[in-house]
């Protein structure tokens, strides 16, 4: 190999990185469902989420709770580990036009994360 090739073949491999764009919700993989095939949730509005949210009876217990601005006492809490793994993260959690978001801050930039229901 010549050694422009070998330089231009260095320069080329050092313009090439890969950056990783990944936004996660953090919840074990027990407590969020697998998305169901043919689910389309790119197109759901946020009527959509509201209503999903709200048919999923625990996210509907704390839409409640948030919007009461009450912090629950752990002992008071339903039995489960999707009511602990959300309780644990209260003080982040928000209502957006009716959907229930968790705030996040990352690249010092505020997030949203939607809480999804179970059903998605």
């Amino acid at each position: 190999m010549n050694t422009n090739t070998k330089e231009t073949l260095h320069a080329l491999c050092n313009l090439v990185s890969a950056q990783p764009f990944v936004e996660t919700f953090c919840l074990s993989a027990d407590v969020v469902a697998d998305i169901e095939f043919g689910s389309d949730i790119a197109e759901m509005t946020d009527r959509d989420w509201k209503v999903a949210q709200y048919n999923d009876p625990v996210l509907r217990e704390w839409i409640k709770t948030v919007r009461d601005k009450g912090k629950p006492n752990r002992q008071s809490l339903p039995k489960g580990k999707e009511h602990l793994a959300i309780f644990r993260t209260f003080d982040k959690l928000c209502l957006q036009r009716g959907v229930l978001y968790r705030r996040t801050r990352a690249d010092d930039h505020d997030k949203l994360q939607m809480v999804l229901p179970k059903s998605h």
